[in-house]
């Protein structure tokens, strides 16, 4: 018994130290994936992003065919889209740049230019709105509990954006458009004192910005895809 005493004892020691190995390594290794694993978390997602630009485009100063149109409606339309197309960095050619070379080579069909002026205008696409419709409507009621006679007003604008082609002057995409805003939904001390002109500016900035501008913007004929 005596002999094989320290036997026992040498094997119970190396149990416990390969014990001691082995939970020193399960240690480590749950510690190296706890780390692992907050640097996974700090580790910052890299997204790709989407190459859904729109390609060089000059916007032309819309053609007005609405009967009664006030002499704001061209000049406001033109400078909301083009700030919202700016707005969201796209490439847009000055109006005033392209204008002045279309009219210097007596250009006014977009299905006629000549490769030598596509080159002048250093774009891709043009731009095209037509209004054919503009109106503020209004109707009266009256509210019994005052006493007091009110006007009820309604925008509506309608029309299209054709893009063309710069290079083979084909008809990209024609984009319609028709809009219409309910100012009884504004809060009544914004528009107590306004004018005509005044709600048919906040009808043009209005639907120009937040839904014609969007609808280019959408459009897949004009990106570079």
């Amino acid at each position: 018994m005596k002999s094989l005493l320290p036997k026992l004892l040498t094997a119970f020691c190396a149990t416990l130290v390969f014990a001691g190995c082995s939970s020193t390594n399960t240690l480590q290794l749950q510690k190296a994936e706890k780390t692992e694993n907050q640097q996974t978390e700090k580790r910052p997602v890299v997204i790709e992003p989407v190459n859904n630009r729109l390609n060089k485009t000059a916007i032309l100063s819309p053609i007005v065919r609405a009967s009664g149109a006030p002499s704001y409606l061209a000049a406001d339309f033109y400078a909301h889209l083009e700030n919202s197309l700016l707005s969201s960095d796209e490439k847009v050619k000055n109006q005033r740049t392209t204008a002045k070379i279309l009219k210097e080579n007596n250009i006014t069909n977009l299905h006629g230019i000549s490769p030598k002026v596509s080159k002048r205008l250093n774009v891709k696409n043009l731009l095209q709105p037509t209004i054919t419709r503009f109106q503020l409507i209004g109707k009266k009621f009256h509210v019994e509990k005052t006493g007091v006679s009110r006007t009820r007003w309604v925008g509506v604008i309608e029309g299209n954006i054709r893009a063309v082609s710069i290079k083979t002057g084909q008809l990209l995409a024609s984009i319609p458009f028709r809009e219409k805003v309910v100012f009884d939904k504004l809060p009544r001390p914004i528009t107590r004192d306004w004018a005509m002109e005044d709600y048919g500016k906040y009808l043009i900035k209005t639907v120009v910005t937040q839904n014609i501008a969007t609808a280019v913007l959408k459009n897949k004929a004009l990106t570079g895809k």
